[in-house]
C-alpha cells in the first residue's frame, strides 16, 4: 500500500513537472525554421533604445534586459529624442526581465546641493554613474529635476538600487 501511494505521488509530481515544462516551451517564440528562440541578457547592450518595426513600443535595455517604456510622457521625461531609437527585430532576443521596470512617470532627479544624478523608477533611485553612462543611455540633461529643499528629503529616503554603469565600468 505504501509503495502504491509513493508511486502515485511520484507520477503526479512528474506529470506536474512535464505540464510546467510544456507550458514554458509552448510560450517560447519560434524562428522561421520552427526552432525556439532563446533570449539573452547582455549588459553590453545597456542604454540602447530598441523598437520592433511591427509595433510602437520602445524598449530600453537596462541590466541586460529589455524594458518597455510605458508611454510617451515617460519617454519624454527621460530621453533626448526619438532619433536614439534603433528599429530592429533583434530586440526580441533580449530577455524581458520583470525585476527591472521603467514605470509610468519615471524621472531623472538630483538633490539641490548634490552632483549625483538618478533614474527614479518603480520606487527606486538608481545612480547614473558618470557622464558616459548618461550619454550612452541617450538621457536628456535638460530633463533632470533638481529637487527643492523639501523634496531633497523625499529623494534621500527613496530606496537606492544598483548604480547604472556602461562600458569599462561593468
Amino acid at each position: 500500500m505504501m509503495i502504491c501511494k509513493s508511486v502515485v505521488i511520484s507520477s503526479i509530481i512528474i506529470a506536474l513537472q512535464l505540464t510546467a515544462c510544456v507550458a514554458l516551451t509552448s510560450s517560447n517564440r519560434y524562428n522561421r525554421n520552427n526552432q525556439p528562440i532563446t533570449c539573452v541578457k547582455d549588459k553590453k547592450l545597456d542604454g540602447q533604445l530598441l523598437q520592433s518595426p511591427d509595433n510602437d513600443t520602445v524598449y530600453l535595455i537596462l541590466d541586460g534586459c529589455r524594458n518597455p517604456i510605458p508611454n510617451n510622457e515617460t519617454f519624454n521625461n527621460l530621453f533626448r529624442s526619438r532619433d536614439c531609437i534603433e528599429t530592429t527585430r533583434l530586440f526580441r532576443t533580449v530577455c524581458h526581465c520583470t525585476n527591472v521596470e521603467i514605470t509610468s512617470g519615471a524621472i531623472l532627479a538630483r538633490e539641490t546641493d548634490g552632483m549625483d544624478l538618478y533614474l527614479v523608477t518603480k520606487g527606486v533611485k538608481r545612480l547614473l554613474s558618470d557622464t558616459n553612462t548618461f550619454t550612452a543611455f541617450c538621457l536628456d540633461s535638460n530633463k533632470v529635476i533638481t529637487m527643492d529643499k523639501k523634496l531633497n528629503i523625499v529623494l534621500h529616503y527613496v530606496k537606492e538600487g544598483l548604480p547604472i554603469l556602461v562600458g569599462a565600468h561593468q
